[in-house]
This record gives C-alpha cells, sequence and structure tokens, in this order.
C-alpha cells in the first residue's frame, strides 16, 4: 500500500473527505487488528511513493492486485471490475511488480508497520 494513500484516509482528505472521521478510525483499527491476528499469514508493505514516482504508476489502473505463486492474478480496476488470468506471463508479469513494491518498501516488517499505522490513527484529523 503506498504512504500518501494511508495518509489521506488518516486526514480524510481527497476521495476520502466525505468519509467520517469515525468510520476511517474504525478502518485503520480493523486493519491493524487484522495485520496483528494474522501474522504471518497476512502482510502488508508500505512503499513510499513520494519517493519512488514510477512505482505509483505501475498500479495506477487498480486498487487491488491479488497474486497466488505461479497460477493466478486477480485485480480490480477503479470502477469495480474485477479481472483475473492464469496465463504464466502476465501471472510472472504482476507478481515481479509486487515484489518490486515490496523491496522499495519504506515499511515491511510487520511490528513496524503495525507501529506507523498507530501513529496514523492517533493523528487522525476528525475533518
Amino acid at each position: 500500500m503506498f504512504l500518501s494513500d494511508l495518509h489521506r484516509i488518516a486526514n480524510g482528505e481527497e476521495e476520502y473527505g466525505h468519509v467520517s472521521a469515525d468510520l476511517r478510525r474504525a478502518g485503520l483499527q480493523h486493519l491493524i487488528a487484522l495485520l496483528a491476528e494474522h501474522a504471518p499469514k497476512l502482510r502488508l508493505v508500505m512503499a513510499d511513493d513520494t519517493l519512488q514516482l514510477g512505482l505509483r504508476a505501475q498500479f495506477r489502473d487498480g486498487d487491488s492486485l491479488f497474486v497466488s505463486g505461479n497460477a493466478l492474478v486477480m485485480w480490480r480496476d477503479h470502477s469495480g471490475t474485477l479481472y483475473w488470468s492464469e496465463h504464466p506471463q502476465i501471472v510472472c508479469a504482476k507478481r515481479s511488480g509486487i515484489r518490486r513494491c515490496a523491496t522499495r518498501a519504506a515499511y515491511r516488517n510487520p511490528p513496524e508497520v503495525i507501529q506507523v499505522l498507530q501513529r496514523l490513527l492517533r493523528s487522525a484529523r476528525s475533518g
């Protein structure tokens, strides 16, 4: 996930401007609980897209991406359409993008990720 997205969620900016502070805080609390409860099966890495400008462009056409080994890739575009492929080239390309994002991540260690989310939760604007 990109740090700028998390900051916009926490602060109620741009597309999150009409989401109540209580709901945004609840979402962050839920994410923290999921990561804490399901580690190491569920992992979140946070990429600083302000430092890696090309990184964000690579993922700009979707809002979620799931890769299962070498077998399957699923992604959803911003309109909510779900796509999937078992084609090895497509799976490999999407998996490679996720790996590049993870290696460039500002935060990838689970306790560190949870600490960042807790800081964002504490600083969340009520706007």
